[in-house]
């Protein structure tokens, strides 16, 4: 059986009197949005305003940048995030960075995925839905809240284990090896639990996986998501 778990996001809705829920202010490739109609509409210029209960869908090669006043999105390729109403969207597949400001009231905004759930209050992150029962989040700013509806999670931490003093003959036969090849070879992954618990709290510069109700959280964020931070940042200095 399939676990659920949801993302929970204190993020800062629109004001009341928002007439759309938000607006792509750039993009690149092929994006759609889906809203009354099955085939969608192709996004071909900019601003693009959607409202409520929107779909929206980045293709292969393909980016979205969607500013909502407070907070801004940036959808990588072969993503899918609807925006069901103020305070509650739904990110299906792909990836997302998430940057949220504080703004006006708190109020509670949902992220559903297929795996799992965020309290936030501005933060920079990214969340990479995988299979059906795999999340991926890297917390670059902030703070995240962690919360499980179901059972609780099983938290485990990455433990990098420095083997530099095994393995310093072996290097020394290996001189011609490029450096990278005996840094990945001199480290050792491994897990230490840490402990079971409905809800825990990370911090800034970590990162974790969800595998239904395992969670293994990394003291570090992985190259290839701090490369998709800057990524965000290029957009977002194009907006300015």
């Amino acid at each position: 059986m399939i676990r659920k778990i949801f993302l929970v996001l204190l993020l800062f809705t629109l004001p009341a009197g928002a007439v759309t829920a938000g607006r792509i202010t750039d993009f690149e490739g092929k994006v759609k949005i889906f809203e009354d109609t099955f085939l969608g509409k192709k996004v071909t210029n900019v601003p693009f305003k959607f409202g409520f209960n929107s779909k929206i869908k980045t293709y292969s090669s393909s980016r979205a940048f969607i500013d909502f006043g407070f907070s801004k999105l940036l959808l990588l390729e072969k993503s899918v995030l609807t925006v069901k109403n103020r305070g509650d969207v739904y990110q299906e597949e792909g990836e997302v960075i998430y940057s949220v400001k504080r703004y006006g009231n708190v109020k509670g905004f949902f992220v559903k995925t297929p795996v799992s759930i965020i309290g936030v209050k501005g933060t920079e992150f990214i969340i990479a839905v995988g299979s059906v029962d795999s999340v991926k989040v890297g917390l670059k700013k902030g703070f995240l809240s962690i919360r499980s509806v179901e059972e609780p999670f099983k938290v485990y931490k990455a433990v990098v284990e420095d083997e530099f003093s095994k393995f310093k003959k072996e290097f020394e036969n290996y001189k011609k090896k490029q450096v990278d090849e005996f840094e990945a070879y001199k480290r050792k992954l491994k897990e230490e639990f840490l402990f079971y618990a409905k809800e825990f709290t990370i911090s800034a510069g970590k990162s974790l996986v969800i595998k239904g109700n395992k969670v293994v959280i990394q003291d570090t964020i992985p190259l290839k998501m701090k490369e998709k931070f800057k990524l965000f940042e290029k957009f977002f200095r194009r907006g300015e």
